[in-house]
């Protein structure tokens, strides 16, 4: 079920509340669906094994993990989705224009995806296009194969200078996993929009919208700070490191704390659709009061039992036989007809 981006809601920043505005005039759906949740699950292994420069890595694996995820409702396939999603974040880092405009053509680019599928598209787009390369990065002052990679693409020999980059790098890629996490959770809340009060939704949704756009811009990011490194020389690597190291240090706790706030809020809905709601206990009650199941035994049976009979009657064509015992196994099963036999 998509998010009801057409309600209202109150921030107390006016700045923060035009914002939102303008990223939920980006989202536009129309149906495609796609496992977010398994996509994800590849996406966080290719990222954590860049990450922490897992020699048995390949970027290929996002592809092998996630080829069995089918976009619904659409054309492409999901590899040539990711692939047009990484060049344009390519294109768009090496523009003139500012982060907030890059990232606002982005969410325009995915606006037909619901939340989840958003971010987790994104992020597998920057698990494709900058995996590999931080991979190596990492890998090949003690890999030799690394190292010939390095030297074949011109990498910086010496990346002692980059540790404190890698570190907010890395810790950038694992919060916005997490931040995609919560937004595939709050998505499988079952009746959510019926169940969920008022307030308790549109704060979610507003923690969401904000959600969306930090991760994406923290994608390009990540990939803008790949391409710079790409380019980078020896010499260059003592004057930039700082300053994007900086820009990281002051991008990830802010979207720590909003992960925090969001999977706080995200936690409060479970325990609000799944504490003594009463239609949810209305039903339950429904269900118990059918007694599904009872035993056979001295004539006794229960209505959907006798309701299955009669279906599985109508369809069986030895009408001299037509009787019907149920047992509980396959094994069960084998013992009885051998006592029936004469």
């Amino acid at each position: 079920m998509n998010l009801d981006e057409k309600e209202s809601f109150s921030l107390e920043s006016s700045e923060d509340d035009f914002l939102i505005r303008k990223i939920v005039l980006t989202h536009d759906p129309d149906g495609r669906y796609l496992d977010s949740e398994l996509l994800l699950q590849a996406v966080e292994n290719v990222l954590c094994s860049a990450a922490t420069a897992d020699p048995s890595f390949q970027v290929s694996d996002l592809y092998n993990d996630g080829a069995i995820v089918e976009v619904v409702g659409s054309e492409e396939s999901l590899e040539h989705i990711i692939y047009k999603i990484s060049l344009e974040m390519l294109v768009r880092c090496s523009a003139d224009s500012n982060l907030h405009t890059k990232t606002m053509v982005l969410l325009h680019m995915l606006g037909k995806y619901s939340w989840d599928a958003k971010v987790v598209l994104i992020l597998a787009s920057l698990a494709t296009s900058c995996g590999e390369c931080w991979l190596i990065k990492q890998s090949y002052p003690y890999n030799h194969l690394a190292a010939s990679a390095g030297l074949h693409k011109q990498y910086p020999s010496d990346l002692n200078m980059l540790r404190i980059q890698f570190k907010a790098l890395r810790m950038l890629a694992n919060t916005m996993v997490e931040l995609a996490k919560c937004f595939i959770k709050f998505e499988k809340l079952p009746m959510k929009e019926a169940l969920l009060d008022y307030e308790a939704m549109a704060l979610t949704k507003t923690q969401i919208y904000i959600a969306t756009y930090r991760i994406f811009k923290g994608s390009l990011e990540f990939s803008a700070q790949t391409i710079d490194f790409i380019a980078m020389n020896q010499e260059k690597i003592s004057q930039t490191t700082a300053i994007a190291a900086w820009g990281l240090s002051y991008m990830v706790p802010r979207l720590r704390r909003l992960c925090n706030d969001l999977i706080k809020q995200v936690d409060l809905c479970h325990d609000q659709i799944g504490g003594s709601e009463p239609r949810l206990l209305d039903d339950a009650a429904k269900q118990l009061s059918t007694l599904p199941f009872y035993h056979s035994f001295w004539n006794r049976s229960t209505k959907p039992t006798l309701d299955l009979t009669k279906e599985l009657l109508e369809i069986f064509t030895a009408t001299k036989m037509a009787k019907v015992f149920f047992t509980n196994s396959g094994s069960e099963t084998n013992d009885t007809q051998v006592l029936l036999l004469p």
